[in-house]
């Protein structure tokens, strides 16, 4: 009679060994194809603070030279010069970060108050996680340098991209 009892427990052990199994099987295909990826349900922003602020677009592009693009509007009483950028990728992964400085585009560094204008930033170093992230939604951190006029004291904005890195 006892191996009848220790027969029953090891198919019934055996069962839910399967059944456990074929879950771990499923779980492990789902995420090797994304499923499990949040990374692409983060939403499209750009906060850069209330005196140098985020316009309408903005674009982070993987290019031969690397460039960044930001609509800002001047909310500061005087016009304001950009004098460079910093783009700071943080690795959630392994807490690390990686940094960028900007080289603003001479023909788009002014803005007028009350002025939304494209400004193009050329990035000095391609260690930030641009050239590696082509095509993968991100979260840079910001921080753009800017002179109001009548002023020698540099400024900076600080805030937040979220984008798609894009390819061209």
């Amino acid at each position: 009679m006892n191996n009848k009892k220790g027969q029953a427990a090891l198919e019934f052990l055996t069962t839910y060994g399967w059944a456990f199994l074929v879950i771990i099987v499923a779980v492990a295909g789902l995420s090797y194809f994304g499923v499990f990826s949040f990374e692409n349900k983060i939403p499209n922003s750009c906060n850069t603070g209330a005196m140098l602020q985020c316009g309408s677009s903005y674009k982070i592009a993987n290019v031969d030279t690397d460039t960044v693009s930001i609509n800002l509007k001047n909310n500061e009483q005087a016009t304001a010069t950009i004098t460079g950028l910093r783009i700071i990728e943080k690795s959630l992964a392994s807490g690390t970060t990686s940094k960028c400085t900007g080289v603003v585009d001479t023909t788009t560094d002014e803005i007028n108050p009350g002025v939304a204008t494209d400004v193009y930033f050329d990035i000095a170093t391609r260690t930030c996680g641009i050239d590696t992230n082509a095509g993968k939604k991100k979260t840079f951190m910001v921080e753009i340098d800017y002179l109001v006029t009548g002023s020698d004291i540099t400024k900076t904005a600080s805030g937040e991209i979220s984008t798609q890195v894009q390819s061209s």
